[in-house]
């Protein structure tokens, strides 16, 4: 169950970086999101909502931030192109 809810969550974020890069989701490459600690965040976070099993979720809207970042694309806004196709 925790790899199949991670699996769903790396394929929502290749889908979105896809359509952020005008690109198929066969060709992604995730970059900052494909490292050691983001896979670590995403298995962990699937690790403990299994291990919780909460009956719900409430989540209140994100502050998205401003202004630039550098990623490996170059310098990026933020929020980032990928954020608005959530």
């Amino acid at each position: 169950a925790i790899r199949d809810r991670a699996l769903v969550v790396f394929r929502r974020l290749i889908e979105a970086e896809a359509e952020a890069h005008g690109l198929t989701p066969d060709t992604v490459h995730l970059h900052e999101a494909g490292a050691a600690d983001a896979i670590a965040d995403v298995v962990g976070a699937c690790v403990a909502l299994h291990e919780l099993a909460p009956d719900r979720i409430v989540v209140s809207p994100l502050t998205t931030g401003s202004g630039t970042v550098r990623c490996a694309h170059g310098l990026y806004p933020v929020p980032g192109p990928a954020t608005e196709t959530w």
